[in-house]
């Protein structure tokens, strides 16, 4: 069994419609069943101009040829009336 990372460290206008968002991402490891994983990171608060994340995942893998790795970010709204 082999290990794997992926290091998230910053973004640039990741939800340009919404620059008060509160951005996540999301990394995905795809391939053999045994090898299927998913972790999220910090969420950065109200930031989806620059944010900054700093954060390291580790996978293990069986069949790195096999395997397939994805990302997403999802962005949270400012929610009215907090500051």
């Amino acid at each position: 069994m082999n290990g794997g990372g992926v290091q998230l460290i910053s973004g640039q206008y990741v939800c340009p419609s919404n620059l008060g968002a509160s951005p996540q991402v999301e990394v995905q490891l795809c391939g053999i069943p045994v090898d299927c994983a998913k972790q999220k990171s910090k969420t950065v608060s109200r930031n989806a101009v620059n944010p900054v994340w700093n954060d390291q995942f580790m996978f293990q893998v069986t069949q790195l040829s096999l395997s397939l790795s994805l990302s997403h970010s999802a962005n949270y709204p400012r929610r009215r009336g907090r500051r």
